[in-house]
Order: structure tokens, then sequence, then C-alpha cells
């Protein structure tokens, strides 16, 4: 199981996030979902397990790990699809409490939009209808009852969180980038017994000063700019076993102007 970051353009200031479950490097499945700045709520965007992993129980681990990953969070599990509903109706949830759609809005609505929450549950409903279903009715708020007017009051308190980002204006920002090298450089390059300011200047020979990518999505750690590259080596095998990871920060000489760049907004 891995939990990392999910590098995605999307409006606002919730940080997207991915449950991975990997088999022998393979992604076997994932969740995709959204974490508020404050930590206390997560949005879930999606759940697949590919067809090769599936009825191997993979679909309730990786649940499992996003719950325990965010101990005291609301969680908005979202509408469901037709293998949903039917995945939701076998597993057990194990923090029912924190669910919001088994909570009355009054406790989560400046997380959640309530009106849209209500649309989640009426589909996840009709699902459940449809397939014969208990889908856990027991634990949900006012189970098949519409709630049209009590979303319409509790709407208004749903604030979304002002959006925070990188700046190279106040800290210190890492990229990444997969290459794909010539059989000798590469060899030359992760030579342990060479200089690492003569296998950096190779490097940057075989790239081309000033040719780093204009749209790596960017770090605060170096860390997290190599996990963004692992991440890719999972989605993306293609390249082959002899692929350099290079990690590159935005570093700024004392007394230096900071360059033209796009603010958070």
């Amino acid at each position: 199981m891995w939990l990392a970051d999910w590098k995605v353009k999307i409006p606002g200031a919730w940080t997207p996030r991915r449950v991975m479950a990997l088999v022998n490097g393979q992604m076997a499945g994932r969740i995709d979902f959204l974490v508020h700045p404050d930590g206390q709520a997560a949005s879930v965007w999606g759940l697949e397990v590919e067809p090769e992993f599936q009825r191997r129980n993979f679909a309730s681990v990786m649940m499992d790990a996003l719950n325990s990953a965010h101990p005291t969070a609301w969680i908005d599990h979202g509408g469901r699809q037709p293998d949903g509903v039917r995945w939701w109706d076998r597993y057990t949830d194990p923090a029912p409490e924190r669910n919001v759609h088994n909570r009355p809005p009054g406790e989560w609505a400046p997380y959640f939009d309530a009106l849209q929450v209500a649309a989640q549950r009426r589909k996840n409903a009709y699902q459940n209808e449809r397939f014969g279903l208990d889908g856990h009715r027991a634990a949900e708020y006012r189970y098949g009852e519409r709630l049209e007017q009590e979303a319409l009051e509790w709407a208004p308190a749903f604030r979304e969180a002002a959006a925070q980002g990188p700046d190279p204006a106040v800290q210190e920002l890492h990229g990444g980038l997969r290459v794909v090298l010539p059989p000798r450089l590469h060899r030359l390059v992760h030579d342990g017994r060479r200089d690492c300011g003569e296998r950096a200047e190779m490097l940057l020979e075989q790239i081309g000063h000033c040719a780093l990518p204009y749209d790596a999505g960017w770090n605060t750690t170096q860390h997290a700019a190599f996990e963004d590259m692992a991440q890719e080596e999972v989605r993306d095998p293609a390249l082959g076993k002899e692929v350099t990871h290079l990690a590159f920060r935005v570093w700024l000489l004392s007394g230096q102007d900071i360059p033209r760049h796009d603010l958070p907004g």
C-alpha cells in the first residue's frame, strides 16, 4: 500500500491524495481523494481495481488505509456506480461515525456542500433499490427520506478553504524528471566512484542547460519530487528499466530578485 500526493490541476485548496495498491511494482488499484487544508475532511473522487486484481479484497484494504491515514477526518464517500454499491454493501466501514452520509449536516456542513451530499445519497439509495441491496441503511442518516429542505438550510454553512500553494518567494521548491540516457552515459552517471559534480555536469550536458520541464509538479521537499517520479514509473513503465530519476530545485542566489511566476490563486 502506498499513500502519495496526486498531482492533478483542480480548483480550490484541497490537496489531491492517492492510495495505491501495488503487486510486484504493478498498480492493482487506487483510491483518489482530496484532503481539506486542516486535515479534518476528505472527499473520495474515485476507487478503481484493475480487472486482473478484482475479487481479492483490494478495494476494502485501500479504503481501510485511507481511514487509517486520516483518523479524525470527516469522509465523504461520494456517489457510487453499480459496481461500487455492490462493493459497499459487502464492505464494513471502520469509521461509520465519520461518514458524512451517516450524520446530520449540522455537524459537517462547513466542509461539504449539503446539497451535493444529498444528491449523492439519493443516487446511492436509488442504486440500492435497483439491485436489492441493503447498503448499510441502518447507519445512514434518515435513509430514504427526502432531505432537500434540510440541505437547503445548511448549504450556506459551507466554506471553501482559501487556496494556498508553493511559492518560490517563501519556500524552496523541488521538481522531478525521468530521462533515458544512452547506455554508456547511463553507466558513467550511475558510477558511484566518480565525482558527484562530474556526473551532474554530464547530466546537464545531455539534458541541456535551461531545458528542465516547464510543467513539472512542484513540491516543497526533494523526497516528494522523487515520489512523483516513482508514481510515474508505476503508471508508465514503458520507458524500460534504464531510467534515471533526476530531482531539481528552484534556488535563488543571495540578493537575487524573484523571477516572474504565477502565484497560487
